[in-house]
C-alpha cells in the first residue's frame, strides 16, 4: 500500500488536532482543579479582633518561649542622656 503526501498529510492533521483538543481539555482540567469557587461573602481576616480574642493565650506563649540573654539586654548607662524621650 503505497501512502501519498496528502493522505499523510490529512492523517498528521487528525492526529493533531486530536491533540490539541486533549491539551485543551486538560488546561481545562487544571484550571477547574485550582480555582477556589467560594459561595456567599468570605470572611476577612481581622488582625485587632483575633489579638483581642487571643490576647491572654498570646502573652503566655510569649513569656513561655521568651529567651533572654545578657546580650540583649541594655544597660541603663549605655543610653545616651541628650536624647529626649
Amino acid at each position: 500500500m503505497e501512502c501519498s503526501f496528502t493522505g499523510m498529510f490529512q492523517l498528521q492533521s487528525i492526529v493533531l488536532d486530536l491533540i490539541h483538543i486533549f491539551h485543551r481539555i486538560m488546561t481545562l482540567g487544571h484550571i477547574v482543579a485550582t480555582t477556589h469557587v467560594g459561595f456567599g461573602r468570605k470572611k476577612k481576616f481581622d488582625a485587632g479582633k483575633a489579638v483581642t480574642e487571643n490576647a491572654v493565650e498570646i502573652m503566655k506563649n510569649m513569656i513561655k518561649n521568651v529567651q533572654v540573654s545578657k546580650s540583649n539586654l541594655i544597660n541603663v548607662n549605655d543610653i545616651d542622656p541628650s536624647i529626649d524621650f
